[in-house]
């Protein structure tokens, strides 16, 4: 267990019990203290029952209507400025842990931001020699999510092209070099 996530407090916020819990159920594994609620249609119990302060990360789901989502996050940075919200991308569990992850980054660690170019490979630039881990992760139209890992590898520092080929749907990439240091929609 990483020691940055150790005791982090998330408050995730959804439609789909069955996503919040597992993604409740990972996030505990890794360390961190997480509760769940699917009310996401009742933002004055939501704003009422969870406090910011009681949390340092927020994660909302893609199934809250965006003028919830806001109201939300408003409400929320005025009871805590100090809260990190975090916008899930998909009903993935694995790619939202990773995503609230991401948001423990230390201040001194930049984040890694994956890109693609032209000649279809995905370009990662590294500021120092580690162990690089890039996941592709795939949802179909069907809401099938698949997890791949595209690299598993020590890497000097640089910038890197590995082969890439989007699926059909909806692409997702993370990076780990030790901790996870990006997390990006292709």
């Amino acid at each position: 267990m990483n020691s940055i996530y150790a005791g982090k407090r998330v408050l995730s916020i959804g439609a789909r019990r069955r996503v919040l819990e597992a993604l409740t159920e990972a996030l505990n594994r890794q360390g961190f203290s997480a509760v769940w609620t699917n009310r996401h249609k009742d933002v004055s119990f939501l704003i009422r029952e969870f406090d910011a302060l009681a949390f340092d990360i927020i994660a909302i789901g893609r199934g809250v209507r965006p003028e919830n989502k806001e109201r939300l996050k408003q409400a929320y940075r005025e009871q805590n400025p100090d809260v990190t919200i975090v916008d899930g991308l998909a009903p993935i569990t694995n790619l939202l842990v990773d995503q609230i992850k991401l948001a423990c980054l230390p201040d001194d660690v930049l984040p890694v931001r994956p890109e693609t170019d032209r000649e279809r490979h995905l370009v990662i630039e590294t500021r120092e020699s580690c162990h690089l881990t890039i996941k592709h992760y795939t949802l179909n139209w069907l809401f099938q999510s698949k997890e791949t890992v595209l690299v598993n590898e020590t890497v000097d520092a640089g910038r890197h092209k590995f082969p890439f080929k989007r699926s059909g749907g909806r692409n997702f990439v993370t990076v780990l070099d030790g901790i996870v240091t990006g997390v990006t929609s292709l």
